[in-house]
């Protein structure tokens, strides 16, 4: 993978390949777009895993079926790809960005399907607060 490589000019310490000019620009380009790639995964990430966390404390099974599923397909899918970037740290600072904006949006997104489901809190939390 292009990540696991960063840094280390093959090209420019070769003594076959000497003179012969390096394509960091496509390099770049593959390190940029894996980062977005990254960043977009882990935003989702969370975004199901604030919906999957919230439903959890629903009345609805089905809602809790669906977020659970969902949020595990992509925890699987995200790894997947840092696992492909041999977890370089140069993916530290979009996921970690990512999962943060995703936790913020997930919130409300899970707010707004429980208001369209109706679902509300499970008994056992409406019991407490007596």
């Amino acid at each position: 993978m292009v990540l696991s490589k960063l840094g280390n000019n093959t090209v420019d310490n070769d003594p076959y390949h000497s003179g012969v000019a390096t394509n960091h620009g496509v390099e770049k380009m593959l390190i940029l777009f894996q980062m977005l790639k990254i960043l977009m995964l882990a935003f989702v990430q969370n975004i199901s895993f604030s919906i999957v966390s919230r439903s959890r404390n629903r009345n609805n099974i089905r809602y809790h079926l669906i977020a659970a599923t969902f949020s595990n397909a992509i925890w699987f899918l995200t790894f997947r790809e840092l696992v492909k970037a041999d977890m370089n740290f140069v993916l530290f600072l979009p996921y970690v960005l990512g999962t943060i904006c995703g936790s913020c949006c997930g919130v409300k997104i899970s707010m707004f399907i429980e208001r369209l489901l109706g679902a509300s809190a499970d008994r056992h939390l409406k019991a407490e607060k007596k």
